[in-house]
């Protein structure tokens, strides 16, 4: 019964921030702290598994931050546009990008060592890869998304 109670905690905990975040974004003005909150606000709703909610919240925070000109929220707008589903995964997923400019992919495991690199056609506006790292073990990995606008990064979470 203790264990159980000891794991609830942190899940209340995250909720109760979830909730303060809501509330405070409702007040906010279109501003650079709503691009803030909205990214923290996303980055939130990521962790706790629920993708498709923090992947809106990352695209308001993205298409407020471009209408602002403020590239900090911007480039932190894009670290939880989910564009690898499912989250987590079992070494099959999904990639999907949408626009153009994407150039390369490139899969590194959490040592940093290079896994896979696949060129993409820069022209292409809907581009969707599948990939396989089921033969990898369990663990974190990163996509690191080269675009003629710079580096993406993204984290791809394994668990088997």
């Amino acid at each position: 019964m203790f264990c159980f109670l000891m794991e609830q905690i942190p899940a209340n905990a995250q909720n109760h921030k979830i909730d303060s975040l809501y509330a405070v974004l409702k007040t906010e003005k279109e501003d650079t702290n709503k691009v803030n909150t909205l990214n923290v606000l996303s980055e939130k709703l990521w962790r706790a598994g629920v993708v498709q909610k923090s992947d809106s919240l990352a695209n308001n925070a993205l298409a407020l931050s471009e209408k602002l000109n403020f590239q900090k929220g911007r480039a932190k707008a894009f670290d939880y546009i989910s564009n690898i589903y499912p989250v987590p995964n079992n070494g099959h997923f999904a990639i999907t990008f949408t626009g153009l400019g994407y150039q390369s992919i490139t899969i590194y495991d959490e040592t940093g060592k290079k896994i896979s690199t696949q060129l993409l056609d820069e022209k292409n506006v809907n581009i969707s890869l599948n990939i396989n790292l089921s033969m990898y073990p369990s663990g974190i990995y990163f996509a690191q998304i080269l675009t003629s606008h710079g580096i993406e990064n993204k984290k791809i979470l394994i668990q088997k």
